[in-house]
This record gives C-alpha cells, sequence and structure tokens, in this order.
C-alpha cells in the first residue's frame, strides 16, 4: 500500500485509491501514549487497546477526548472530554435521550417539523437520508448511543475516506492550493486577453488599485477581473468563507464539512431519491421512503459551529447554483470533532409511510447542469482527471 506523507500530501492524495496517511497534528500525543495513559488509569491491555482503536485520546494534560465529538478544547463536557482520572466513572453517565420520532405521512412530517421548531429555540437544519446510517467502533460512546439507532453517523465525505485508509490517522484536511483554486475562480475571464488588455493600456498588475481606474470602457475587463481577483484572494487567506466551505462537498468532492439544509423538502428529496454512479455518469432514482427505511435527522443551528450559504463577493461571478437551491448550511469538522454533528441533533424523524409520487423538488431543480451552472463548469474546465471523474453530474 503506498503511504503518503502527511506533509507532502495535498488534496490529490485524496483520490488515490491506495493513500496511508500518516499522523500531522503536532496536538497530538500518538496511540502509543493513549495507551499507556489508560492502563495506568486501571484498564486491562484489551481495553485500553480498544479504547485508542475506537478513537479515545489521552492527551498531554491527562484530558481524554473522544475524537468524534470532543474537539482539541482543553475543558470538559463530560460527554466528549472527560479527565482521564474519572474517565471509566463518568463515560456514559449523560445519558442519549434524542427523539425517534414517525411521521404517518408527509403532512404528519410537516407537524412534526414545525412542532419542533416551537418546542426549540435555535434554528433547526436537516439532513435526509435514505436509510439510517450508525457508527461501527468497537467501544461506542454512550452519551451518543440511540438505543434503535445506534451511534448515528454523520460523517463528512474526506473522513469516511481517511478512515478506511487508516482508521488511527490524525490527518489535517488538505484543500485545493491556492492556484488550483484560482483557475476554478477566474475560469469566466480569459487571462491571456487580461494581460494584453493590461499591456496595451500600460498597466503593471499589482502597481494599481481598481478604484484608481478610469470608468472608460477600455479600463473594465481589467477592472472586473482584478476586482474579482481581489475578492478571492482575501477570501483565501482569511481561512475561506461560509461560501467557499461548500464548493467541494456540493459538487460532489472530498471535503471535512457536512452538508445540511433549512429547506425540509429538500431534505425530503434526499430522504426519498437514491443517488448511484455509472462511470461518469450520475443520477437520483426515487425509492420513496425506501420500505419506509428512509429518515430525516433534525439538528439545532449553532452560530459558531454552522454556517448557511450567503452570496460572497468572489463568487459574484460565477454564482454557484446549488448551494442556494438546496439552501445549504454546512458543518466544519476536524480530526478531533469528525462526526460533530451526532452533538447537534434534536431528533430523528423515520418516513413510517409509503409515498408513490416525489415531493415538490427534482433533481433538474437541485442539481443544474453546466448551462445553468457556471461552477460546476469551472471545476469541469480546471480540475484534474480524477477530480473531475468525481464531480457529480447528472445526465
Amino acid at each position: 500500500m503506498t503511504r503518503i506523507d502527511g506533509l507532502a500530501c495535498n488534496y490529490g492524495s485524496y483520490f488515490d485509491p491506495d493513500f496511508v496517511f500518516e499522523d500531522d497534528d503536532v496536538r497530538f500525543a500518538g496511540a502509543a501514549h493513549s495507551h499507556v495513559k489508560f492502563s495506568e488509569s486501571g484498564f486491562s491491555e484489551s481495553e485500553s487497546q480498544a479504547l485508542v482503536a475506537s478513537g479515545y485520546t489521552v492527551l498531554l494534560d491527562n484530558l481524554v477526548i473522544d475524537r468524534f465529538y470532543g474537539g482539541a478544547i482543553s475543558r470538559y463536557d463530560m460527554k466528549s472530554r472527560l479527565p482521564l482520572k474519572d474517565f471509566r466513572r463518568w463515560f456514559g453517565s449523560a445519558p442519549n435521550r434524542l427523539p425517534l420520532l414517525r411521521a404517518e405521512s408527509q403532512a404528519d412530517l410537516e407537524r412534526i417539523i414545525e412542532d419542533l421548531r416551537t418546542a426549540n429555540r435555535h434554528p433547526l437544519i436537516f439532513r435526509g437520508q435514505t436509510s439510517h446510517h450508525a457508527l461501527a467502533r468497537e467501544v461506542p460512546n454512550p452519551s451518543f448511543v440511540h438505543e434503535t439507532l445506534g451511534e448515528i453517523s454523520l460523517l463528512p465525505s474526506v473522513w469516511r475516506r481517511v478512515l478506511q485508509g487508516r482508521p488511527g490517522a490524525f490527518h489535517q484536511f488538505r484543500d485545493l492550493s491556492m492556484m488550483e483554486w484560482s483557475f476554478i475562480i477566474y475560469d469566466m475571464f480569459d487571462l491571456r486577453e487580461v494581460q494584453e488588455h493590461e499591456k496595451r493600456l500600460g498597466l503593471f498588475p499589482g502597481s494599481f488599485a481598481t478604484d484608481e481606474l478610469p470608468p472608460d470602457p477600455d479600463y473594465k475587463l481589467v477592472r472586473d477581473f482584478h476586482t474579482h481577483r481581489d475578492a478571492f484572494r482575501n477570501a483565501f487567506r482569511m481561512g475561506g468563507s461560509p461560501a467557499f466551505l461548500t464548493l467541494l462537498q456540493h459538487y460532489g468532492l472530498y471535503s471535512p464539512v457536512l452538508d445540511l439544509t433549512s429547506d425540509p423538502q429538500v431534505a425530503l428529496f434526499f430522504a426519498t431519491q437514491k443517488f448511484s454512479r455509472s462511470g461518469e455518469r450520475a443520477r437520483y432514482d426515487f425509492v420513496g421512503t425506501n420500505e419506509r427505511r428512509a429518515i430525516i435527522y433534525v439538528l439545532r443551528q449553532d452560530r459558531d459551529e454552522t454556517h448557511a450559504y450567503e452570496r460572497d463577493k468572489m463568487l459574484e461571478e460565477l454564482d454557484p447554483q446549488r448551494p442556494k437551491r438546496q439552501a445549504c448550511v454546512v458543518m466544519p469538522t476536524d480530526p478531533y470533532a469528525m462526526n460533530l454533528a451526532g452533538d447537534f441533533l434534536v431528533a430523528a424523524i423515520r418516513l413510517d409511510f409509503d409515498m408513490t409520487e416525489p415531493g415538490s423538488l427534482t433533481a433538474e431543480h437541485l442539481f443544474p447542469g453546466a448551462a445553468e451552472d457556471r461552477l460546476l463548469s469551472a471545476f469541469r474546465n480546471n480540475l484534474h482527471n480524477a477530480q473531475r471523474a468525481a464531480l457529480t453530474e447528472f445526465f
């Protein structure tokens, strides 16, 4: 199996089927350290091995973090961050009380959601799936285990990929480079034409501000390009923006964000439409409530942990359609909180009825083609082969 050094890997590495990522987080003390600490605190050899393999990590200050939820935060919540000396006694002391509700019709589903909204002071967001998935680990966290559903899996695509390659790796997500993103963001411009225009007008890139250019139409192309470029560079240097974070995920590429929606009808679409891919062809097929296995997860929106899609200056020209039409809300995650959304669940709703007709939304509306969605076209024109093949384009 190919080993890709943690410092050398890049975004393209996620598309290598043989990758194995090294640990590359300096805050992580290592599996051996955690194993020793668990053993010293009274766990048997087999218990210590199982805890480490399941993602429980002892940091250098003797704080135990459940890497699926905890985050590298030095304070206790007694669910996913516990002091080592009290870990055995307090682990699972906070019970899971997530309600599992059953909708008996679409009207009943709407009523349940309205009741949940009335009962919660936070705005609610949703995720629909044709079936439920649970985390598979030897030592689940009792505070997140539902008696019927188990430990709900809400892992973004990149962590599923990393866990397939090397489950114990604390890997930091590698985004597309600034140069790679620039080719995508500048796609609607002919860069050679911009350079020729600058030369003809006697302009030197970087030596002027766009607001200093005269309103003369001859300067419009240069002004538009540099305004666009500066907005992109500012967003990239600041670590992205809510709009920026949605792009990879919503176009079918690996990302560390979980895609959610503020529109229950969008969640209903994903709960009743099954995705399939054959080569470069992708499609959604209506499966109804999938023999009543379809489920909608309801989460609370949090101003610190979730980001609603917002129109971003750097994307004004590309105007990506998917995040807007899908009423996108994303939840960023990291190697210490891979399944973070599980800590924001308000309820799970089983669709306990049969559907013979699709809901009000269609794949054509939610996933417009490149003719309507310029960002999809920009991705297609500028990604490498393996990445381009992963794009979810619908035919």
